[in-house]
């Protein structure tokens, strides 16, 4: 059985390229996606590497799953790349959690 965190990763990415279709998302992407996760071997890590290679397929185009210490590291680096699109967070609830505590700028 497929984890929540899992299901949640996966429905995020369906939402966030539903329109794509409708020729809002024209030419995108156009250079590889960066997907930023935690430690190799985890939860979000699977995650996203089996969502990395649903949307290389769909899309064309790689996806590069960027593996960062947990904590608030990959949400820092996510928070601090240009808004384009092309820089992905994948996290669990760790991320939430020291935002929330105020140990982050996330």
């Amino acid at each position: 059985m497929l984890g929540r965190g899992y299901l949640a990763t996966l429905f995020a990415a369906g939402t966030m390229f539903a329109g794509c279709g409708a020729g809002i998302c024209q030419g995108f992407p156009a250079k590889p996606i960066r997907l930023v996760s935690t430690e190799i071997g985890g939860g979000a890590d699977f995650s996203a590497r089996t969502l990395g290679q649903a949307l290389a397929a769909r899309f064309g185009q790689q996806l590069i799953v960027d593996n960062r210490p947990s904590g608030i590291i990959p949400g820092e680096i996510v928070f601090r790349a240009a808004a384009d699109g092309y820089t992905l967070l994948v996290y669990g609830g760790v991320l939430v959690g020291a935002a929330i505590a105020g140990q982050g700028a996330v």
